[in-house]
């Protein structure tokens, strides 16, 4: 199972020629270079029977993530190269900073990949259009709400946070800010069985009463419960996460 599982990420020692031949040249293109993956070319790396099993067993333990509005993609994190820019990392004047910290349980790159695919998802239902901006790298992504909206991700696996750099009115900081709460809360009940743990903070004072919202780190046991969807905009969005 495991080998299998293996022939889609390591495809190192295959040409390009050998795609171009199967009809997949520029699928296996989009493979190497933005880490999409199409439902044609992975069937052909799996050379399985039962291409389908495997692929939902790939997107239940993250190791890849369906993009709705990329014509039948999936995105495969690890496929993806980090930024070499450590601007990255700070936010400009016109950004909020929100801090989601996991130190005290562990996050990886395809829970953050699977929390971008979402946010591309919800930026595109919002803009009613596929073609929203955004940038990917292993470790950053940039996400085009709207014309006023961007949000820039940076995951550290050393600290074990993601920051997100909301730019945006200072009026819909915190909808945005709780909406990626929800979908961090969604991707915990739906493929961890709740064993996510974080905090979460933001760097403008005017925005402390978010903190003190989501904080729920007081005691073991207490637990960040998903929000109101109806409230945030979520009616039938998460059903096929």
């Amino acid at each position: 199972m495991l080998s299998t599982i293996e022939n889609v990420f390591n495809t190192g020692n295959r040409s390009m020629e050998e795609f171009a031949v199967a009809g997949l040249e520029n699928d296996a293109r989009k493979m190497r270079e933005e880490g999409l993956l199409s439902r044609d070319l992975i069937e052909y790396l799996l050379d399985c029977d039962c291409p389908h099993y495997f692929l939902e067993l790939m997107t239940e333990t993250l190791l890849l993530s369906k993009l709705k509005s990329t014509a039948d993609c999936f995105l495969a994190p690890y496929l993806l190269k980090n930024t070499p820019s450590a601007q990255t990392e700070k936010p400009s004047k016109l950004e909020f900073l929100c801090i989601f910290d996991f130190s005290s349980s562990y996050i990886s790159y395809g829970i953050f990949h699977r929390l971008i695919c979402l946010c591309l998802e919800y930026g595109a239902l919002k803009a009613r259009t596929g073609n929203h901006h955004y940038v990917l790298f292993k470790n950053y992504a940039e996400v085009q709400f709207s014309h006023h909206q961007r949000i820039r991700f940076h995951i550290n696996t050393q600290h074990q946070t993601i920051r997100a750099f909301v730019e945006s009115e200072e009026a819909s900081v915190t909808h945005l800010a709780m909406s990626i709460q929800s979908m961090l809360c969604q991707i915990n009940s739906r493929h961890l069985k709740h064993s996510l743990k974080w905090k979460t903070t933001v760097n403008n004072k005017s925005l402390q009463h978010f903190s003190k919202l989501v904080h729920r780190s007081k005691t073991k046991s207490a637990r960040i419960q998903p929000l109101d969807h109806a409230k945030y905009d979520f009616e039938h969005f998460f059903e096929d996460i």
